[in-house]
C-alpha cells in the first residue's frame, strides 16, 4: 500500500505539469467566425427547399404554417450548444470569416448560402420559442442573428456586407412583429435595448468599399503588368471585340461572377423572375435597374443563360462555351492569353497612353470620394447618387466594368436604419 502513494504523488505531479502547460496556450480564440461555424455544425440538416420555407417564418401564423417536421427542426435552434457558440460569439471582439483572405480571385470566400441558411433557421426557431410562450428566449434569438449579419460583413468583399445586410433584415422584421404583439415586456426590452445601443448607422459600408477599392487597384496592377493583362481589361469593353481563334475563358467566367453577384443582389430586394425567362430579358431588367451598367457577350460566342434551380439556391448561371468561373478545366488555365494583333496593338496603345493612367487615378478617386462621406449626414444618399453620376459619365473602363453601384448599397442602409429608429421611438 505505501508503494502506490509515490505512484500517485508522481501521477498528480505529471497532471499539474499538464494542466500547467495547456493553460499558457490561446485556447480562447478572440474570432467569433469560430463559434458561428460550430453553431452551424450543430444545425440539423436542412435541404433548399425546407430552408426557404424557413424564410418565409416572421412571426407566429408563418410558423404554424410550416410541417411538422419543420417545426420540429426549427426547434432545435433551443439546443444549448448552438446557444452557447452563440453566447461566446457575441462575446469576441471580432470576427473574420476570412482570416487568410489576400485580396485575389483564388482567395475562399465564405459559404454566404449557408449563413443565410443558418440565420432563417435561427429566426423560425425563435418564433418556435415565442408560440411556446419562451419570449426572452425568442427575442434573444433575434438578436443573434442581428448580431450573426452585422459580424457575417466584417473584413469582406463588399458582397459580404450585402450577404450581412440581408441576414439582419430577416432579424428586423421578425423584430418589428415581436414588438407589435401582446408579449412579455421583458422580451420587448431585449431587442429594443439591443437596438439602441447599435452605432449609427447599424448597417456601415465604409470597411466593404475599402476592401472593393484595394482589392480593385491589386487587380489592375496585376493586369497593368503586361499587355496581355490588359487585353483582358478590353476583353470586357463592347467596344472592343476581339476575334480570337482560342479566346481565354477568364473573361467569360468574370463575365458569369457579375451576373450572379448582379442577381444575388435583385433577389435581396425581392426581385423574381419567371423560371423559364429567356438571359436578354433577365439582363435587360438587370440594367433598367443599374444592377448592372452593360449587358455581357462571351468572346467564345457562346450564349448564357441563366437558370433557376431552388429557392433557397436562386439562380444559376452559365454559358454554352463551358467555361466555368467555380471549376476551371485544365485547359483553360494552361491557355495563353489572346494574340489577336488587333486587340494587342490595342491593348499596347491603351496601356502606353496617359489615358490608362488616367482611368487608374480616376478608379481610386471615385472609391476615396464615396469613402469621404459622413454616412449619418442628413443628404448622404444624394452626396453618393451625385458622385456616381459624375465618373459613370467619364469614358472610363475600369469604373464602367469592375465598380458596384454605390447608390443602391447606400439606400439599402438608409432604410434599415429608418426601420431600426421607428423600432426604438
Amino acid at each position: 500500500m505505501n508503494r502506490i502513494i509515490p505512484v500517485l504523488i508522481a501521477v498528480a505531479v505529471l497532471i499539474g505539469s499538464i494542466s500547467a502547460s495547456a493553460a499558457d496556450k490561446p485556447y480562447n480564440d478572440p474570432n467569433a467566425a469560430l463559434r458561428y461555424l460550430m453553431a452551424i455544425g450543430f444545425m440539423p440538416a436542412i435541404t433548399d427547399d425546407e430552408g426557404a420555407e424557413l424564410g418565409n417564418v416572421v412571426n407566429v401564423e408563418t410558423f404554424d404554417k410550416l410541417s411538422a417536421s419543420l417545426r420540429k427542426i426549427a426547434g432545435q435552434a433551443s439546443d444549448l450548444r448552438i446557444k452557447n457558440q452563440l453566447e461566446a460569439a457575441a462575446n469576441c471582439q471580432q470576427c473574420n470569416f476570412m482570416p487568410d483572405f489576400s485580396y485575389k480571385p483564388e482567395d475562399a470566400i465564405p459559404p454566404y448560402k449557408l449563413l443565410r441558411k443558418f440565420a432563417r433557421f435561427l429566426t423560425a426557431g425563435a418564433w418556435k420559442a415565442i408560440k411556446e410562450g419562451r419570449h426572452e428566449e425568442g427575442a434573444k434569438l433575434l438578436v443573434a442573428v442581428f448580431r450573426f449579419g452585422d459580424d457575417s460583413e466584417n473584413y469582406g468583399m463588399l458582397i459580404s456586407y450585402m450577404i450581412g445586410h440581408a441576414i439582419r433584415e430577416i432579424s428586423v422584421t421578425s423584430m418589428t412583429n415581436l414588438l407589435a404583439m401582446d408579449c412579455k415586456p421583458e422580451a420587448k426590452k431585449i431587442v429594443t435595448d439591443y437596438l439602441k445601443a447599435l452605432p449609427r448607422p447599424a448597417f456601415s459600408l465604409k470597411d466593404g468599399f475599402l476592401v472593393e477599392k484595394i482589392f480593385g487597384e491589386k487587380m489592375i496592377d496585376m493586369l497593368a503588368s503586361s499587355s496581355e493583362g490588359i487585353m483582358e481589361i478590353l476583353a470586357l469593353d463592347d467596344s472592343y471585340k476581339p476575334v480570337v481563334v482560342q479566346p481565354q475563358a477568364s473573361s467569360c467566367n468574370a463575365n458569369q461572377r457579375v451576373l450572379m453577384g448582379a442577381l444575388e443582389m435583385a433577389a435581396m430586394d425581392g426581385i423574381t423572375f419567371d423560371k423559364n425567362a429567356d438571359f436578354n430579358s433577365i439582363q435587360d431588367r438587370l440594367i433598367k435597374d443599374k444592377y448592372i451598367l452593360k449587358g455581357f457577350e462571351c468572346a467564345k460566342k457562346g450564349q448564357y443563360k441563366v437558370e433557376f434551380i431552388s429557392a433557397d439556391k436562386g439562380y444559376e448561371v452559365s454559358c454554352s462555351c463551358g467555361s466555368n468561373p467555380d471549376s476551371p478545366s485544365s485547359e483553360e488555365k494552361a491557355a495563353p492569353a489572346p494574340k489577336d494583333p488587333k486587340l494587342l496593338e490595342k491593348a499596347q496603345e491603351y496601356g502606353s497612353s496617359g489615358k490608362f493612367a488616367q482611368d487608374r487615378k480616376e478608379f481610386s478617386e471615385y472609391y476615396d470620394k464615396i469613402l469621404a462621406i459622413d454616412e449619418n449626414q442628413k443628404d448622404a444618399l444624394q452626396s453618393v447618387s451625385a458622385i456616381q453620376a459624375e465618373y459613370e459619365k467619364r469614358d472610363n473602363l475600369l469604373i464602367k466594368a469592375t465598380v458596384a453601384n454605390f447608390q443602391k448599397c447606400f439606400e439599402k442602409q438608409a432604410k434599415l436604419q429608418e426601420t431600426i429608429d421607428k423600432l426604438i421611438k
